[in-house]
């Protein structure tokens, strides 16, 4: 019988290998990132999360553009990134994060989600059965808080453990007096009164 540690490691080895293949380019700015008002690129401030998942090792968003072909995908949570997450693996919480990302100007939005879980060695991928949409807009040059995009995730008891079914809610929250206090700890250079409010659609 194998042991938990030796779970726990093959777990890890194998959540690098999926977020690597899922998560696409890598789209966020360094945190001592100064605005660039020339910058053809926008920034875009969003906090994103996930509850109701046990187990949970990632979360990833996807992101495609409107009117042209760009997609992307952005982690809302890794639970192998910091202690702090490690620590939340065996609850049901909430998990997420502030993201601060770095896109070309256009229209833009958040359209499905996929997820990795696991227990005791096994482990599931899961995703959305159908796409949904919150979109924004990013403008050349400038930084937009587009609010808290939040996805609560139900089990229907169909499917296997390798492939669940599952049904989900996805909310769209203002927590703006939450998350520019996170921004200013996260990205010194950003100032508050550079920051455009437009909560996603």
């Amino acid at each position: 019988m194998r042991s938990k540690i030796l779970d726990n490691i093959l777990i890890f080895f194998f959540i690098i290998l999926l977020v690597g293949c899922t998560a696409g380019k890598d789209i966020e700015v360094k945190k001592d990132y100064i605005l660039n008002t020339n910058n053809p690129n926008g920034l875009v401030l969003v906090h994103l999360s996930v509850d109701k998942i046990l187990y949970l090792n990632w979360f990833n968003y996807l992101i495609r553009g409107i009117n042209n072909e760009y997609k992307n995908a952005i982690t809302a949570y890794n639970a192998y990134s910091s202690a702090s997450n490690l620590s939340k693996y065996y609850e049901k919480n909430e998990k997420g994060r502030l993201a601060l990302i770095e896109l070309p100007g256009g229209d833009y939005e958040f359209y499905n989600w996929m997820a990795g879980a696991s227990g005791w060695g096994s482990t599931s991928t899961m995703e959305s059965t159908d796409t949904f949409s919150k979109k924004f807009t990013v403008t050349p040059g400038k930084i937009v808080y587009i609010g808290h995009l939040h996805t609560n995730v139900y089990e229907t008891g169909e499917g296997n453990m390798y492939q669940k079914k599952l049904r989900y809610e996805v909310i769209t929250r203002d927590s703006r007096e939450q998350d520019m206090q996170l921004m200013k700890n996260e990205w010194k250079n950003i100032k508050a009164e550079d920051i455009a409010i437009r909560i996603m659609e």
